[in-house]
């Protein structure tokens, strides 16, 4: 302003300009705490005065997310609980909170289904929880019931009445065709 004809206002206005954008992505980057618009300003701006604290910003988005990342694969709630105290305000918050809710749920279907084997209880687990790691059990489960159903019906009296039990638990059973032919000649 002190030289507003001066021949080297063209290259102070460029400056400024250049100033302002750079203060601009500074703030959108470092705001949002994402990785790419981090790197993307370091890329930009290689020479900036802000290039040093927007390089450990970086860094440590990048090791929350692959905190996150590893997290996530183990399906463990301490582990979860303890990223959630390490990272509280982190952009993975809601989906680590939600996993460790959903994990929560988990173990304690789980833990009824231990404790009480019924047919039920066992398509009620894999139906809610069939990227469990704890599906192929619940299907074992499922299978030694039904097998052991079969066997009852098959070597007790009152055999209408057990098979119909058997249809109404295994309706889809591997003995399923089997039992209706039988209830269809008793």
């Amino acid at each position: 302003k002190a030289f507003p004809e001066g021949r080297h206002v063209a290259e102070a206005q460029g400056l400024l300009d250049r100033v302002a954008r750079e203060a601009t992505r500074y703030e959108q980057a470092t705001s949002k705490r994402d990785e790419e618009a981090l790197r993307a300003f370091l890329r930009e701006y290689p020479q900036s005065k802000h290039a040093a604290a927007v390089q450990k910003l970086a860094a440590e988005v990048e090791k929350e997310r692959l905190g996150w990342e590893a997290i996530a694969k183990q399906r463990d709630v301490p582990a979860l609980e303890a990223y959630l105290k390490s990272y509280p305000a982190s952009k993975f918050k809601a989906e680590a909170t939600k996993l460790a809710e959903t994990l929560r749920a988990e173990d304690g279907a789980f833990g009824n289904l231990q404790k009480a084997k019924t047919p039920a209880l066992c398509r009620d687990f894999l139906k809610q929880y069939a990227a469990s790691p704890r599906v192929q059990q619940a299907k074992a489960w499922l299978d030694e019931l039904e097998e052991a159903s079969w066997q009852k019906t098959k070597t007790t009296g009152n055999a209408a009445k057990l098979y119909r039990a058997y249809l109404e638990d295994f309706p889809e059973g591997k003995h399923a065709a089997e039992a209706k032919s039988i209830l269809e000649r008793i």
